[in-house]
This record gives structure tokens, C-alpha cells and sequence, in this order.
């Protein structure tokens, strides 16, 4: 039996076409008993590669290509100290710790080192027939268990009929040969596919009329014929193959545990001790006085996590949230199922009362399925970084990880991609980018349903080459990324157990992704960056500088009116899950008045679920009467109304009505969702069974049944809405409450985004909050609160960047800023504030405060040099010439450089002279309480964007803005045909029409459009 021993994936980026699936898959219809992987230096596919072997009855050998230059070396792990030298030799190649070859010397153990007999060394003893270095080639590297094999090629490339000399060249040299052929592409079709790849690494360009296959070595996965027929004049190859793969076996251990250890104080003998200590001490400073129900729970979780060995893990994660909270580091309620953990919360690793929400344990660790727990924690964006820090100090940098993630060719970067190697002209670049839309799936599904791309394959050749192409490489892995959020923690150093390579920073990361990192039995943690954390915290410093007292955001009442109130009207602009249109669609509908519908809106806010929410409103509402699946449920359906909607109540109604176990109504709930008949059907049969037992009815069990079939794939863990819940009506308390605080921080939270910063600002102004311009005399770099109103802060000024607006604080820390000559002076004397960035300042109305219209402060900037030359020349410090008063720009040249530095209309808007003519023209702010009536505004037309309707005819959307806010108009294709001239980007318009509201958006369907006039 033939066996392939040098086969790239696509896991050699960009050198494969060769998915792992394809290999294998073709291995076992040719009836293949062993198969090799033998990536370029890394190993990223191994464990992936060793399942699906396995699955297919196929044995995996493990080995990987060492590369360097143009020399190769097939390396295989003969055992497992073999895969440990080949992880170490890749670890060492990929830190840059090695060249490729030292790496091969230094750590090569236990190998079966297959040298190509294209190695430069063995093709100048060749022919030259001297074979001396060969000899010490092969003794280099014939040590400490490896054994050496001359790589004997099948590639069509006049060698094989040297075959013979090339036999007298291996018994010279007393060296086996073992047959090889190279594996790059599953088939002849991703031939071309391949060469593009290798010119997107190689950064050129190639033609559509290069792609000739017949150019090209044949890589293509070959069968046992094919390589017998190869190699039949040299047979004991093909046999040596078979006896290679036999000496190799490298098995991975997917049942095992490399869970780190919690470093004891002294004095405790025991993780178990240690954690129940804790816990109760916590349950005690949760609840004060401790009920028996309190204690069981916490006793019960307690012997599941001894039970499955994570009292460790519990530790690890309680202590460096520890370290956060005690650094002022803001940490979140949860993320998750393990907000269902009493444990959890009595440690502090979250802050939601698993009990008093009805959060189940089981759904989070399930002691009928033992899994490894998932513990996703939320920091505050900025520190993240000190929390990973804190880890990697205290268990030591050897052990801590971040995890590998692969971006990948996506469905219309493939298709651009493609085309630009193979020379697309730009509009044929352009027109892919038109024709597929981001959401669509994959190039076949576009293909499927999308005609205007059918249309366009087929009236361009080279398009549907560049098409067929672009399938091939389309989700093949582009690149190595480091998880966002992803770290290892390992029992011992790292480096000799999985393959590293570069991650972040001074923290190395895994060659494996998050999958593999579990099969193999490491223990993943999430710490996860979240902005809003960030946010909470500066508002909360905020509010203790100004009462001068601590205030605690977790010991906010959750029923206030006033918060409800907003979240009715869908006031939620910068609110954490709530900001979207769509959710302001749903809170308007379900109009809430608890906390727990907070839970329940971001948990029905899902495609599929979403249906329920016109039910869930209306039965809160009153407008419809709540009913039960059965009487026996309503205990468990009442808090929603009689609708499942948490994954809890699936397991909750398995164990109220089947007599389940919670551990085994989560497994029902998973078995359930993978939709696979068969299951369905044997779990149906199950569930009535255990109903009737308990004097249920079939027909109940039954409809009971289908509910949970329905529900199990679209319910949501409750754990997780409660805890993200609370973080939404926390931002949404500090929006009623402290209202100008709320927008100072949201505001800096998105200073670098000129948009973000213009629809926020929009939003204060709705509030009736003052804005405030910036001041080089008293304002910072970000914006702050002052006399109750918002002052801008100075970097949301275009031209002025950080550096400058540093260099205006140490020049006004000196001394202040009093009259503005000398201030103008001492700026233009910094080489960091040029004439430009001045010139931004005074347009924005950073200068206001010296008391001079712009024209004369723009003056003096103009003629601030000769004013230095004199003053150096005098050498004194002061300029005592006159100023020279200007008159002042037009309000329209006001506004116009007052836009070209922010971007947006702000302090003055070009319809504020013409309200005094139209008198009966609302501002934009107030459209919203016109609902389906007819109203006039005064707009300016910011963009516009023509589309053509379904029988061909043009209607547009246009974004209009007035001093007090923006709105979206639309002009139907009558209406746009009647006003086109008029409905252009740049135009003052009075427009009338119907008020009507779109994605809980308000909109004006414009009937009337006239030019304003002075």
C-alpha cells in the first residue's frame, strides 16, 4: 500500500488549496490505511487533521515541512517525544528564536526526516558524483533517534529517468528511499486557483492567459495507482512508504485535562477548602442572614465543581477579578450561563443574583455532561490589558497564551481579490463590489439568487473565470490572527506542550484555534474589552467629583419610573443593546415597566423569537388574555406571559412535566436543537414516556413537546440577557439622571468619529442641553461639563491633533491665556501648533473668548510672523502695536468655515435666517409628536441617495438636517420626477409632508418642495 506522506493544507497560507476535509475524505474512498500532514513550518492543522483521520478509520501521521530558502525537510514525529521536537521546533521558528534549520538541529528528536532529493546538497554531490557532503548531511541530522530517508520525487521533471543512478546514489550512501509526491490541490480545478494564491503573497500581478495549467508541477492529490505507476522502476520506494508509516504514530489524548492550579496561601491543603471558605464567607456578604434554600444551592454547586475538578479554575478567575476591583478596574455583572452560578456571584465573579431571577446552575455546568466551564468576563476596554498582565506575572509568561484565529477569503473578497491579481480593470472591480452584497452567504448561494451577477458571468469570460476561480479559495484561511478576547492558562510552561508563535505584544499566542485548545482539554478564558464599562465608570467619577461622595452604580433602585419612562419612548441613543432601531421598535411596542422586561426584550430582539414580541406586548399590555401550554406551567410562563422564551423554561418545563433532572433537561435542550430527525423522534418518544408517568397525557406530552421542539433552537440564555439587562438600564439610569454627565463621556468615549460625535451632539440638543465651544483659555482635549451645559472638547476640531492641543495646556499651565496677541504670538512661537491649526481654533470658535470677530483674529495670524521678527529683533516680550479691527465675515462665510472645521453644522445653521419668513415651519426636533399628520420643516440637503424602484422608476431618500437636528425625507418617483432639480446635495428647501415612522425611525414623505427664498 502507496502511503502520501508530503501533503500542504491550506493551513500552508497561501501555499494550499487543500482543505482537510477534501484530503482526507478522498484518502478513504481510495481505500488509503495511512495519510501525512506536513504543513510549512507550523502545525496548525494537526489536531483537526488527527480527527477527521481518525473518524475515517484512516491513521494520521503528524510531521510538518521545515523551510528554509529552498531547502526542505519532511519532517515526521515517529512517537510522542517526536511531535514534542516537531512543537518545539516550529515554536522556536515561529518566535524567531531559530532559523528553520537550527531549529531542525537544535530540537530534533525522535524524527523521520525525509530529505527531498532536491535539497541544493544533494543535486551538487549528485552530479558531481562526490558524496561527501551528502554523508555529513545526513549525519547532522542522523542523531538522537531520528532516521534520515532520501525524498525520491514522482514529479514529471526528467528525474525519473536518472531513477537508477539516483538508487547507486542511495546505496552509496546507505540511505532508504521513500517515494514522494507533493499534495497542494485537491484537484486539477484549483490549480489556478493556487497560482493566485502564490502571486497574492508574492504581491504580483499575473494574467488570465499565465493560468495554463499544463505549466504547472502536477500537486494534485494522487491516488495508491498513481504513485506505484510513478515509481514502478522503483518499487522498494513505494514499499519503503508503507514501512515509514508503520514506525510513525503520534495519538492526541482528546479525553484529558491540562487544567492549571490556584497557587494555596499556606495553611490550606486544599483547592476544595479554600473555595468553600470563600463561598460561604461571600454567601454571607451577599445575603446577611443565610436561608437554608441559599445554602443548599451553594453546597450543590460546590460538589458539581469538586466533582468535575474545577475548584482551580474557580479560583484562578475569582482571583485576578480580585486584583481588578481592588486596582479600580471595572469589571461587568457577567456574560453568559455562568450568571446562573450562585458561586460565581458569592465570589464576585459576577453581580446578578442567580436566585432572584430564577437562573439555573445546570445550564452553566451540567453534571450529567461533563464539559469544561466557560467564564467570560467583561473589563473596562482601556485595562484590559493589566488584568492579562497580572495573569501572565503571577502564573508565569510560559503558561499564559492568547489563541490563534485564522481570518479567512470571504465571499466577495475572494471574488475582488481574485480579480485584482488577474488585472480586472477598475470598473470590473467596482461592478463585483455592486453586484454581491455583504450579507449574502458564499459565491454559490450569490449565484443562486442574485441575476444581475448571472447576467454579468455570463456577458464577461474573463469575469466568470475570475468567478469560477475565486469558489476555490473562497473561506480558505488568508492569514494568523491573535482571539480578540481568548486566553490559555496552561498546568505547566506552554512551550514544549502546543506550538506558539507571534501573538500580542510580549504575550505569545497558540498555532491552535479555540477548538482545537478544548479537544485537547486546555481551559480557555475570555477577557473581553468593553467600551461601555469604560463609560459607566468615568460617569460614576464624574458624579463623585461633583457631589464630593461615593456613589455605587450597583446600588441603584431597579424600578425607577423615570428610567422606564425613557426606555418607553425609546430615548435610548448611546444605551448598551438598546441603541439600534429595531430595538426602539420593540421597546415602544412592549412598553416596559420592570426590569425583567428589559431581560425579556434583549432576549426576543433575535431573528425568529421577534415574532413573540407583538404577543409579549400585547398580553403585558392587557390587550390580550395570557394562556398556558398547561395549567402546570404557569408557575414557570408566568413571569413572560405564557411564551417561552428562555432556555431555562425548556429545561424548567422538562422537569416540572417529564420529571427530568435539570442536568438532563439541558441535555434534552441540546440534543433538541441540532434539528437531526432521528434524535427528535427518539427524544419525543422519551419525553411522552416519562410525561405519562407522571399521569400527563400523550396529547399534552405531545404539544408540550412540539413547543419545546420550536422553542429549544430559538430560546436564549436568560443568564446572559439578565446580566447584559442590568448593563443597559445602568447606562440608561446615568441618561435620566445625570444626564450631562452621560454625554460628556459618551461624547469622549467617540471624539475620533466625526460622525458618532454629530449624531450624539444631535441627540443633546434634543435634550435641551447647552453646547458649549471649545476655548484654548479653559477647555481640555475632551469635552467637559461646564455651568451645566457641554463644552466641546479641542481635538473634536479638524487640523487640531493631540500634540497641539498639549502644547496649548503647558503653554496656558505657564501662564493663562489674557489677551489674544500675545496669546497669538506664543502658539505660532510652538513648533507643534502651525498656522493651519490656529486658523482651525479660531474658525471653531476657540478664541471667542479674547472678545474679536474671526476676521480680525484671522488678520493678525496672517501678519504673527513679521510680529516675531520684530519682537526677537527688539528683544523684548511684548508687541505693543496696534490691533487692527476687521470687519467681519458674512454669516454665510461664518458657517462655511465653521463646517470646514468640524464637519457638521453646529453653532450656526444656513436655515436659521429663514425661519422669520416661515414662521410656520417646525423645527426637526419636534416632528416626532406629528405622527401620521402633515407637517412643513426647513431643511438642508446633506446627501441624497437614488434608487430605482421595482418597475424602474427613481425614488430617493435624502438626509435633511435644521439647526435642532436631522431627519430622513423620501421623495416617491412622481414627487422626485416633479422636484429633481430641487432635491440635490447643497439646497435650502421648505418641504411639506406626511410625518410616518420606518425601523422606529421618523421620516417625512415629502408631498410639497419649494426653494427657499430671503
Amino acid at each position: 500500500m502507496a502511503v502520501y506522506f508530503w501533503n500542504q493544507s491550506a493551513y500552508s497560507l497561501l501555499h494550499s488549496t487543500c482543505r482537510l476535509q477534501e484530503l482526507v475524505a478522498f484518502a478513504k474512498t481510495d481505500g488509503q490505511q495511512a495519510l501525512g500532514i506536513c504543513d510549512r513550518n507550523v502545525l496548525s492543522g494537526v489536531v483537526k487533521f488527527y480527527q477527521l483521520c481518525q473518524k475515517a478509520g484512516i491513521k494520521p501521521l503528524i510531521g510538518m515541512s521545515v523551510v528554509e530558502a529552498e531547502q526542505e525537510y519532511i519532517c515526521f514525529a515517529k512517537n510522542q517525544q517526536g511531535y514534542q521536537s516537531l512543537v518545539a521546533i516550529t515554536t522556536a521558528i515561529q518566535l524567531k528564536k531559530k532559523t528553520p534549520e537550527q531549529s531542525l538541529e537544535a530540537y530534533g528528536r525522535e524524527l523521520a526526516i525525509i530529505i527531498p532529493q532536491t535539497h541544493a546538497i544533494f543535486q551538487a554531490d549528485f552530479e558531481q558524483q562526490d558524496f561527501a557532503r551528502s554523508q555529513s548531511l545526513i549525519q547532522k541530522y542522523h542523531q538522537f533517534g531520528n532516521e534520515v530517508y532520501f525524498g525520491a520525487l514522482a514529479q514529471d521533471n526528467g528525474l525519473q529517468a536518472q531513477f537508477s543512478i539516483w538508487q547507486q546514489f542511495c546505496q552509496q550512501l546507505q540511505i532508504e528511499a521513500v517515494a514522494l509526491h507533493q499534495t497542494k490541490v485537491h484537484g486539477q480545478e484549483q490549480v489556478a486557483a493556487l497560482a493566485v494564491l502564490e502571486a497574492i503573497e508574492s504581491g504580483k500581478k499575473i494574467s488570465l492567459d499565465s493560468l495554463n495549467q499544463g505549466q504547472m508541477s502536477d500537486v494534485t492529490q494522487w491516488t495508491q495507482q498513481q504513485l506505484e505507476i510513478a515509481f514502478q522502476r522503483w518499487p522498494e520506494s513505494v514499499v519503503n512508504t508503507q514501512k515509514l508509516a508503520e514506525k510513525c504514530r503520534v495519538d492526541f489524548d482528546l479525553q484529558a485535562r491540562f487544567l492549571p492550579a490556584y497557587p494555596l496561601p499556606s495553611g490550606v491543603e486544599t483547592p476544595e477548602q479554600y473555595l468553600q471558605a470563600l463561598c460561604l464567607a461571600g454567601l454571607k456578604k451577599r445575603f446577611g442572614e443565610i436561608t437554608p434554600e441559599q445554602y443548599e444551592r451553594l453546597q450543590y454547586e460546590l460538589q458539581v465543581i469538586d466533582s468535575m475538578g474545577f475548584n482551580d479554575y474557580f479560583l484562578i478567575v475569582w482571583d485576578f477579578i480580585r486584583f481588578a476591583r481592588h486596582n479600580q478596574i471595572a469589571i461587568g455583572p457577567g456574560r453568559g450561563s455562568a450568571v446562573g452560578s450562585l458561586v460565581a456571584y458569592c465570589l464576585g465573579i459576577t453581580n446578578c443574583d442567580p436566585l432572584e431571577y430564577g437562573l439555573l446552575f445546570e445550564r452553566f455546568l451540567n453534571p450529567e455532561r461533563i464539559s469544561l466551564p466557560d467564564i467570560d468576563i467583561d473589563i473596562e476596554d482601556e485595562r484590559r490589558q493589566e488584568v492579562i498582565d497580572y495573569v501572565r506575572q503571577k502564573y508565569g509568561a510560559e503558561r499564559v497564551v492568547h489563541i490563534a484565529t485564522f481570518g479567512t477569503f470571504a465571499t466577495k473578497a475572494a471574488f475582488r481579490e481574485v480579480a485584482r491579481i488577474l488585472e480586472a480593470s477598475p470598473k470590473q472591480l467596482a461592478d463585483i463590489s455592486k453586484v454581491i452584497p455583504g450579507t449574502v452567504g458564499s459565491l454559490e448561494q450569490a449565484y443562486q439568487t442574485l441575476p444581475q451577477l448571472r447576467k454579468m458571468l455570463s456577458e464577461s469570460q474573463f469575469l466568470n473565470r475570475v468567478f469560477q476561480i475565486a469558489r476555490q479559495i473562497e473561506g480558505l484561511p488568508r492569514n494568523v490572527s491573535t482571539h480578540a478576547a481568548g486566553i490559555i492558562i496552561g498546568a505547566k510552561s506552554l512551550a514544549g506542550v502546543i506550538p506558539l508563535q507571534q501573538g500580542m505584544g510580549e504575550t505569545a499566542a497558540t498555532q491552535f484555534t479555540m477548538n482545537e485548545l478544548e479537544a485537547l482539554g486546555m481551559l480557555k478564558m475570555d477577557f473581553l474589552g468593553l467600551r461601555n464599562l469604560s463609560l459607566i465608570k468615568r460617569v460614576v467619577m464624574r458624579i463623585e467629583a461633583s457631589l464630593h461622595q461615593s456613589f455605587d452604580i450597583n446600588q441603584i433602585p431597579l424600578d425607577d419610573t423615570n428610567v422606564f419612562q425613557l426606555l418607553q419612548q425609546a430615548q435610548t441613543t448611546g444605551i448598551f443593546q438598546l441603541e439600534s432601531g429595531g430595538m426602539r421598535a420593540a421597546l415602544r411596542q412592549i412598553q416596559p415597566t420592570k426590569f425583567e422586561d428589559i431581560v425579556a426584550t434583549l432576549a426576543l430582539f433575535r431573528p425568529g423569537p421577534m415574532e413573540n414580541i407583538p404577543v409579549y406586548s400585547r398580553r403585558k399590555n392587557g390587550q390580550e388574555p395570557i394562556s398556558y401550554p398547561d395549567a402546570s406551567l404557569a408557575a414557570i410562563l408566568e413571569p413572560t406571559y405564557g411564551i417561552i422564551i428562555y432556555q431555562e423554561q425548556i429545561m424548567q418545563i422538562a422537569t416540572q412535566l417529564a420529571g427530568y433532572s435539570l442536568g438532563e433537561a439541558d441535555i434534552l435542550r441540546r440534543a433538541i436543537s441540532k434539528k437531526n430527525e432521528a434524535i427528535l423522534a427518539a427524544e419525543r418518544a422519551n419525553f411522552v414516556n416519562h410525561c405519562q408517568q407522571k399521569g400527563v397525557s400523550q396529547t399534552t406530552a405531545d404539544t408540550i413537546y412540539d413547543l419545546i421542539v420550536k422553542f429549544a433552537n430559538y430560546g436564549f440564555n436568560k443568564s446572559h440577557a439578565v446580566a447584559y439587562g442590568l448593563l443597559a438600564y445602568q447606562l440608561a439610569y446615568l441618561k435620566v439622571h445625570y444626564a450631562t454627565f452621560f454625554w460628556c463621556e459618551l461624547l469622549n468615549s467617540v471624539i475620533q468619529s466625526d460622525g458618532k460625535v454629530y449624531e450624539y451632539l444631535q441627540a443633546v440638543k434634543h435634550q435641551q442641553i447647552s453646547i458649549l465651544k471649545p476655548s484654548i483659555q479653559t477647555g481640555m482635549a475632551s469635552f467637559q461639563v461646564v455651568d451645566g451645559g457641554l463644552q466641546l472638547g479641542l481635538l473634536t476640531i479638524k487640523n487640531v491633533g493631540l500634540a497641539a492641543v498639549q502644547a496649548i495646556i503647558d503653554l496656558r499651565n505657564e501662564r493663562p491665556f489674557t489677551e489674544f496677541k500675545e496669546t497669538l504670538l506664543r502658539l505660532k512661537n510652538h513648533r507643534a501648533l502651525t498656522k493651519a491649526t490656529i486658523a482651525a481654533l479660531i474658525d471653531a470658535g476657540a478664541c471667542d473668548g479674547f472678545g474679536l470677530n474671526h476676521a480680525t483674529m484671522l488678520h493678525e495670524l496672517e501678519h504673527a510672523q513679521n510680529q516675531l521678527e520684530l519682537l526677537n529683533f527688539a528683544g523684548g516680550d511684548k508687541y505693543e502695536a496696534p490691533m487692527q479691527i476687521q470687519t467681519e465675515f458674512s454669516a454665510q462665510v461664518l458657517m462655511e468655515r465653521e463646517v470646514a472645521v468640524y464637519g457638521y453644522y453646529l453653532f450656526t445653521h444656513p436655515v436659521t435666517k429663514y425661519r422669520a419668513k416661515y414662521p410656520q415651519a417646525l423645527p426637526i426636533n419636534q416632528v416626532g409628536s406629528h405622527q401620521g399628520n402633515s407637517v412643513s420643516i426647513l431643511i438642508y440637503v446633506e446627501k441624497v441617495r437614488n434608487i430605482k424602484t421595482k418597475r424602474g422608476e427613481v425614488m430617493q431618500f435624502i438626509h435633511g438636517s435644521d439647526e435642532f437636528g436631522t431627519i430622513e425625507l423620501v421623495a416617491f418617483p412622481k414627487i422626485f420626477t416633479k422636484f429633481a432639480n430641487q432635491l440635490q446635495t447643497g439646497m435650502l428647501l421648505s418641504v411639506k409632508g406626511k410625518v410616518e415612522e420606518r425601523q422606529d425611525q421618523k421620516q417625512i414623505i415629502i408631498y410639497e418642495v419649494q426653494k427657499l427664498e430671503k
